[in-house]
């Protein structure tokens, strides 16, 4: 909940467990994709009188230009650049809705008193906009090769069982999602370059598998995204 110190807005997140980094098959996909779709049936009005925008676009397009104005040279960068820009984003199928704005496994805790169910926290980025884009990061996940098909199959389900309408019915989603995702692709790979070169490393495994994917789009008509890589 949004409290005031100082003169400043703050969000508060609840204590809770977080999800276990190395037990991937225990991920709770269904769980997060109920909460997410319960978020994108809020009304508007939750984010107060002047909802502010969801920023998917403008946080894919800063990641790339801090990569663009970066000392960083080379192959990868050129592929990534090339890849944002080629992203065909269509227009929204529904109407605007509430967006979490940086959802990933990390977003969930689990409250501690016994039974206690899942929590989505990190509201910071919530806003008003196309929810497909809080679909993007697990759909570029399955894309790339990070999140096992299934998974993918059991995330899906269970947003549409849960009534989420962002991904379409079934046997469309890439209609909506492919252009999202590509650029969620392009944006974490950008990230992942510009946090390297920062630290004079090389890139990880999850970091190199977004980085060749933008290697490997296309302006292909739909998806999956980066249809070639799996």
């Amino acid at each position: 909940a949004p409290v005031e110190a100082s003169g400043r807005l703050l969000t508060c997140w609840p204590y809770g467990t977080p999800v276990d980094p190395a037990a991937p098959g225990a991920a709770p996909w269904e769980e997060t994709a109920t909460l997410l779709a319960r978020l994108h049936q809020a009304p508007p009005s939750v984010l107060g009188q002047a909802p502010p925008p969801a920023r998917g676009p403008e946080k894919a397009e800063r990641a790339l230009a801090r990569l663009r104005n970066s000392p960083l040279r080379g192959a990868a960068r050129e592929a990534v650049l090339a890849a944002g820009a080629a992203v065909p984003v269509p227009p929204a199928r529904t109407g605007p809705a509430v967006c979490h704005g940086d959802l990933h496994l990390g977003q969930l805790v689990r409250a501690p008193e016994p039974g206690g169910g899942w929590v989505l926290i990190d509201m910071d980025d919530m806003g008003l906009g196309d929810p497909s884009w809080d679909l993007a990061r697990p759909a570029a996940w399955f894309a790339c090769g990070l999140m096992a098909p299934e998974d993918w199959v059991r995330f899906l389900s269970a947003y549409r069982e849960a009534g989420g309408t962002a991904a379409g019915p079934p046997g469309e989603e890439w209609r909506q999602l492919d252009g999202p995702a590509r650029a969620l692709t392009a944006q974490i790979a950008a990230q992942a370059l510009v946090k390297a070169e920062q630290a004079a490393r090389p890139l990880d495994e999850d970091e190199s598998a977004f980085v060749d994917a933008c290697a490997r789009m296309a302006p292909l008509p739909h998806g999956p995204a980066l249809d070639a890589a799996t």
